[in-house]
C-alpha cells in the first residue's frame, strides 16, 4: 500500500456514510447481479430492508424494475444488466415493485464501477420516486372522466356515448351480437320544474340516475343525453333482455320517491328501445330509440315502447 493510499475499508466506510445520506434510492451489484450494498433511501422508498437484499440477485423477485407494460426488465432490455456488459451510463423511467406490492414509478441512473485497469466490477443504481409523474397522470384521468361526465347527475354524457359506441362496434366487428340503446324521458319534466323550482328538477334528475343506475347491470351504461333525457347502452343485448331492461327502468322510477319539503314527490319515465345490429349506422338505431320513446309518450306515458 502507497504511504498516501486510502486503505479499502476506509473507502468502503465512506462510501456508505455519503450513500446512506443521499436523497435517492442507491445500490451496488457485481457483474453477477448479486446486491452487495443497499442504501437507507432505497430501503424507505421500497419497503425492502438492507439484511432481506444484501447477497441477493437483483434479477430475483423480491426486486425488480418494469416497464410501463407491466414487463420484467431483468433481462436484456434491463438498463442495469446492458450497463454491466457495454459500461454505458444510462438514465431511464421505470415501475419499481415495493415489498406492499405496488409499483412506484421511479427515474432510474445505472451507472459502471471500474478498478483502475478499466475492467467492470459492477454497477450503481441511483432511483428516485416519480410523485410528479404520478400525479399528473391522475390529473390526466381525472380531466379524462370529467370530460365525459355530467356534471349534474354523474351519468356519462354525449362524449361517452360516443366513446363506448365505438369500442361496441370494433369490439364485436366479427360477431354478429346486438348491442342494445335506450332512451328514456321524465314525463312532464317541465311543468315539474314550474310547479317545484329548478333546484327541486336538479334533484330529481340526480336520483333519477341514481336509480336507473342501481336497476342496470354493472356492464349497461348510463348517459345523460340532454335536458331532462337519458340514454342507456346496454352490451351484447337480446330482444328479450332489452324488453327486460326497459321495463326495469320504467319501473323503478315509478316506484320511486323523491323527499323534498317533508313530501314525498315521485314521477315516471316514457321508455323507447332499438336493438343495433352489424351493418346498420348508429344514427338511425339512436334515432328509432329515440322515435320509438317519443311513441310511449303518444301512448299515455309511463309506457314503453319497442
Amino acid at each position: 500500500m502507497k504511504e498516501n493510499s486510502i486503505p479499502d475499508k476506509v473507502v468502503d466506510n465512506l462510501f456508505e456514510s455519503l450513500a446512506d445520506g443521499v436523497s435517492e434510492g442507491v445500490y451496488y451489484v457485481t457483474t453477477n447481479h448479486v446486491i452487495l450494498f443497499w442504501n437507507k433511501k432505497a430501503e424507505m422508498l421500497t419497503g425492502y430492508t438492507r439484511l432481506e437484499v444484501t447477497g441477493m440477485s437483483c434479477s430475483d423477485s423480491i426486486f425488480h424494475d418494469s416497464d410501463e407494460s407491466n414487463c420484467g426488465r431483468c433481462s436484456s432490455v434491463c438498463p442495469l444488466s446492458a450497463t454491466l456488459k457495454d459500461g454505458h451510463v444510462r438514465e431511464v423511467d421505470a415501475f419499481l415493485h415495493k415489498k406492499s406490492g405496488e409499483r412506484m414509478p421511479a427515474r432510474v441512473r445505472c451507472s459502471p464501477v471500474r478498478n483502475r485497469e478499466g475492467t467492470i466490477l459492477g454497477a450503481i443504481e441511483v432511483f428516485t420516486e416519480k410523485t410528479q409523474v404520478l400525479e399528473t397522470n391522475e390529473e390526466v384521468e381525472k380531466l379524462r372522466r370529467e370530460a365525459s361526465t355530467d356534471p349534474l347527475t354523474g351519468a356519462g354524457n354525449r362524449r361517452l356515448v360516443a366513446l363506448a359506441i365505438r369500442q361496441f362496434q370494433q369490439g364485436k366487428r366479427s360477431e354478429q351480437i346486438p348491442f342494445g340503446v335506450i332512451f328514456f324521458d321524465i314525463d312532464h319534466f317541465k311543468a315539474f320544474n314550474d310547479t317545484w323550482g329548478h333546484d327541486t328538477g336538479d334533484l330529481v334528475l340526480r336520483e333519477t340516475a341514481r336509480v336507473v343506475r342501481e336497476s342496470l347491470r354493472k356492464q349497461d351504461l348510463l348517459c345523460r343525453w340532454g335536458g331532462e333525457e337519458f340514454v342507456v347502452l346496454v352490451p351484447e343485448c337480446s330482444e328479450g333482455l332489452l324488453v327486460e331492461i326497459c321495463e326495469r327502468i320504467r319501473y323503478s322510477i315509478q316506484e320511486a320517491r323523491f323527499r323534498v319539503k317533508g313530501q314525498d314527490l315521485h314521477v315516471t319515465v316514457s321508455v323507447g328501445g332499438a336493438l343495433h345490429f352489424k351493418g346498420e349506422r348508429v344514427r338511425k338505431t339512436i334515432a328509432r330509440a329515440d322515435d320509438l320513446m317519443y311513441e310511449a309518450k303518444k301512448a299515455g306515458r309511463n309506457q314503453v315502447s319497442l
